[in-house]
């Protein structure tokens, strides 16, 4: 059997090398969630980059992995990174996406134009209207390429599918990279690891939903501990970001305190008249009724001026 090592660290996320194709690890993995990375040669957990290691998964998987037969060796090392590299890293990661894409588009459109220039080939001799005619010695052979032809072109019509989702994909990663950083994604950002930060204060204080009469158990206390302070860390980074946009004017203070109702803010480059002012979002009436929308997505406002036409 194999000897296995499961690393974790921020940069990398949760990995599983040592496997070899056909000695089960596969059957025991894919149930917990593990994928195959073939750009790693190895298997990782999604989603675990610069989070705090899935310890109930990892031991899941240990056990599972030793009843049949395999060795594992886990090394777990959780320091914390700077969150302005963590950005840039994610940002790499998406080009790097982004690019690899693009190419998986080029080579799908150009498999299309070659399979559509073999159906056009093979129908050459239809294309001045010549039927196919009946009895005569041509009539298999025309036939036979007809049929090629219908099932070349039915080819190139899914491979021109899938070279247009994947240039889809491709722009929406490259979107991601040089985006990360505007103000409403910046926002955005800011909620969620706010609502993250109280979500974990509230899990180690015990109240709310959490609460409790038993105490944490030590190691779990720990770890909760240990997710506040990254969290806290990002969302102090992302604060720093989003100050130094409002000092340079890339992005404005808008919210309930600067808001009123009368007034126009933009949402997704367009100009709506307030209707409400909430704590968390803005109500604002569009051309079938009303329409409400979270802080974070406006991105202009202009104050309604009494004796102004808006």
């Amino acid at each position: 059997m194999s000897e296995l090592t499961i690393r974790h660290t921020l940069a990398e996320g949760t990995t599983l090398s040592g496997s070899r194709r056909g000695d089960g690890t596969a059957e025991q993995l894919k149930p917990l969630g593990w994928r195959w990375g073939r750009t790693l040669a190895a298997w990782y957990l999604p989603r675990s980059r610069d989070t705090h290691p899935d310890t109930a998964t990892l031991s899941a998987t240990s056990e599972r992995l030793r009843v049949v037969g395999h060795s594992v060796t886990t090394e777990l090392d959780t320091t914390p990174r700077d969150p302005g590299e963590i950005a840039e890293d994610k940002r790499q990661r998406s080009l790097s996406r982004a690019w690899r894409l693009e190419a998986r588009a080029a080579r799908q459109a150009r498999r299309a134009e070659e399979l559509h220039a073999r159906a056009d080939q093979l129908t050459a001799r239809f294309a001045g209207g010549q039927p196919i005619l009946t009895g005569h010695h041509s009539e298999a052979c025309a036939r036979a390429d007809l049929d090629r032809s219908n099932t070349l072109t039915r080819r190139a019509l899914a491979e021109d599918a899938r070279a247009q989702a994947t240039t889809r994909a491709a722009v929406a990663a490259r979107s991601r990279a040089e985006h990360q950083d505007s103000p409403g994604v910046v926002a955005c950002r800011l909620d969620r690891l706010a609502a993250q930060q109280r979500q974990l204060r509230a899990r180690l204080a015990q109240r709310g939903p959490y609460l409790s009469a038993a105490p944490l158990d030590s190691g779990y206390r720990a770890q909760l501990e240990e997710q506040l302070g990254q969290v806290t860390r990002q969302l102090e980074h992302w604060q720093s970001v989003h100050a130094e946009q409002l000092r340079t004017g890339a992005a404005e203070a808008v919210g309930p305190d600067t808001v009123s109702v009368g007034d126009q803010v933009k949402i997704s480059g367009t100009w709506r008249q307030v209707t409400r002012v909430n704590a968390k979002s803005v109500t604002v009436a569009t051309e079938t009724g009303s329409g409400r929308a979270p802080w974070h997505q406006v991105n202009e406002h202009r104050p309604n001026i009494p004796g102004e036409k808006s």
